[in-house]
């Protein structure tokens, strides 16, 4: 560069790096969840497939990670989501919500007053026999199967030996 160019090579060195230095502070401050419904292809209990569903940054600084697994019979259905996604629509969380599984919390006044004139609508929750809530605080996309962890486990150390392998080359 010429010399009159470089204050302004500086300039953007220097905004650059507070740019990038502040979505890393932000990307930071959130947990990334995955978010599927095992009603969708790759989203079940044993079968979770990453790169079907890749994971989200959660809305709220102090939010956790959640694996909801409602089963009835042998049929299993599993959520996976953010707590800050699911606060809204679902009254059965319960209220320890720190790291592990719990039965979810039964709510009396949930449906005393409805009559409905169709059984199918589930008005008072009670379609699933066992509900179970699991959070995750500590890890980055920890509402995972337990099969998933050491394959992606695998693949990061393999991203990680050829950026190495690269560095050592240069």
């Amino acid at each position: 560069f010429a010399q009159e160019h470089l204050p302004y090579f500086n300039y953007f060195q220097s905004s650059f790096a507070k740019t990038t230095l502040t979505f890393i502070i932000l990307a930071v401050s959130a947990i990334w969840c995955y978010q599927c419904v095992g009603s969708h292809p790759g989203c079940g209990m044993e079968d979770f497939d990453w790169r079907f569903y890749w994971s989200s940054s959660c809305q709220d600084a102090n939010d956790v990670c959640v694996k909801v697994v409602e089963q009835i019979g042998s049929e299993v259905m599993v959520t996976r989501d953010c707590l800050s996604s699911l606060e809204g629509h679902r009254r059965d969380i319960p209220n320890d919500r720190y790291e592990g599984c719990r039965p979810a919390a039964q709510d009396v006044q949930l449906g005393n007053y409805i009559f409905p004139s169709v059984p199918e609508i589930d008005h008072t929750r009670t379609h699933y026999s066992n509900v179970t809530f699991c959070f995750c605080t500590f890890d980055e996309r920890c509402n995972t199967s337990s099969s998933l962890m050491s394959s992606m486990a695998t693949v990061a150390a393999g991203v990680i030996l050829v950026g190495v392998m690269r560095m050592i080359r240069a």
